[in-house]
């Protein structure tokens, strides 16, 4: 009989300490993503998509950037300025969500942006796919509202949680778990490189934003 106990309470033990490794490192790839997480979100994208040099102030401090390039730059959450042209705007850049996939940009000339939901899956009809990705409101051909799987993007400050940013490619394929049979990753365009990523999927490519009331 205490061999027995002693075999339980040795058993019982060495369960113990499996179950705490495994918990251990359970909380430490968590707490590493969220580490990872935070240290991102506490980057924003300055962007300048279009043809000329810009100027401007952020926070009382002089940038220049040249068209067609982008600076990353450490910006903390709370209340900022920006003023280019002779118009400031003050905008917030909130704290992120747990685990959220944080991205912001800030957009001086207030250019046009697309967060755009890519769908992986299998066996799904083309109708199916649209469906699940269409997550946005928007307006079809005749003004009614509607559904779309992009959403348009203007502000001086934009803040959206993405999986892609403006300079990641999006992936050819991804891990999809058999029991939900597709994925959605957000990816953020700016509206040139949008139109040459939809004309390379032969799909109807949006241009202007539609406003819904």
């Amino acid at each position: 009989m205490n061999e027995f106990l002693n075999e339980a309470k040795a058993g019982a033990k060495a369960w113990l300490v499996k179950a705490g490794t495994s918990l251990a490192v359970i909380l430490l790839v968590v707490i590493g993503a969220r580490v990872y997480s935070s240290s991102k979100s506490a980057e924003s994208v300055i962007d300048n998509p279009t043809e000329e040099a810009i100027t401007f102030k952020l926070d009382g401090k002089d940038y220049t950037l040249e068209p067609k390039t982008s600076q990353v730059i450490k910006l903390s959450k709370g209340e900022h300025s920006l003023e280019y042209l002779g118009e400031t705007t003050k905008f917030t850049k909130k704290a992120p969500k747990f685990l959220d996939t944080d991205y912001s940009v800030i957009n001086p000339t207030k250019s046009l942006y697309v967060l755009y939901n890519e769908i992986y899956g299998e066996n799904l009809t083309e109708t199916e796919a649209h469906e699940k990705s269409s997550t946005y409101d928007c307006e079809d051909d005749q003004g009614k509202p509607d559904k779309c799987p992009r959403k348009f993007l203007s502000d001086a400050f934009i803040q959206e949680s993405v999986d892609y940013g403006l300079d990641e490619d999006t992936p050819e394929n991804v891990d999809v778990a058999k029991s939900t049979r597709y994925t959605i990753k957000k990816k953020l365009f700016r509206k040139d490189d949008f139109s040459r990523y939809m004309d390379g999927g032969n799909e109807d490519v949006i241009l202007e934003p539609v406003a819904v009331e």
